[in-house]
């Protein structure tokens, strides 16, 4: 009886670890494609500035929707640009990313700057 009670109690603790690394590894999946999401959008801000030369100040919200493992996963962008006072071309982008996991929100964030490569004149 008490064998029987052991390799129950140690089957028991075998599947709530597998069911913990799944939930982990989950976690760890939406994570990084939540750290190239971030990624991406500055890259894009950063090129929209180079060749538009000027970039809109101010806060914007956005959605984009992901198949994760056979879930949607619904990721939504916080983005604040602001101008720097007293240099000229140079903007901080605040961007952040936040998506439901589990019943929790979970969110990451990014602060850079960004600016307009000039050109230089070879002489």
């Amino acid at each position: 009886m008490a064998t029987a009670c052991v390799l129950a109690f140690g089957l028991v603790a075998i599947y709530q670890a597998f069911f913990t690394s799944l939930n982990y590894l989950n976690h760890m999946t939406y994570r990084l494609h939540a750290m190239v999401l971030l990624d991406n959008k500055i890259e894009m801000i950063q090129k929209q500035l180079e060749l538009k030369d000027q970039i809109n100040v101010g806060h914007v919200n956005d959605l984009y929707s992901a198949r994760i493992n056979n879930r949607d996963i619904d990721y939504e962008y916080e983005m604040s640009i602001e101008d720097i006072e007293n240099i000229d071309g140079v903007y901080q982008l605040s961007l952040a990313v936040k998506w439901v996991e589990s019943a929790r929100e979970i969110r990451i964030s990014k602060t850079v700057y960004i600016f307009k490569l000039g050109k230089t004149e070879e002489t």
